[in-house]
């Protein structure tokens, strides 16, 4: 099931979080991780964001969190959403294996 997001057009907040896992469901330890946080259009696959730095909130929860600017939502429309964690030379995608539908909604 895919997990669905709102903001705001040109809002900020809130922010979007994720628990991160492997693909049999397990919560993924992201000690000495990095997370970087990507959105493309669906209508023309445009990338909105392309690997801005998330947040880990809580590192053995798996927690992660990344804060839009008002550039990230200035244009309404639908967007699928992940989080990418790397490790040195390792990384993964996740939400495993859905991504997150944003729903930039018009301010007027």
């Amino acid at each position: 099931m895919t997990e669905h997001f709102h903001i705001m057009q040109g809002l900020t907040r809130p922010k979007i979080e994720a628990t991160l896992k492997d693909g049999d469901g397990n919560i993924i330890n992201l000690t000495g991780y990095t997370v970087a946080f990507y959105m493309k259009a669906w209508d023309d696959g445009a990338m909105k964001i392309s690997g801005s730095a998330g947040t880990v909130v809580s590192a053995v929860n798996g927690q992660v969190e990344y804060e839009f600017t008002a550039v990230n939502t200035n244009e309404p429309g639908d967007y699928w959403a992940w989080f990418i964690a790397t490790s040195g030379g390792d990384g993964f995608a996740s939400p495993n294996p859905e991504l997150v539908n944003v729903h930039v909604i018009p301010s007027a």
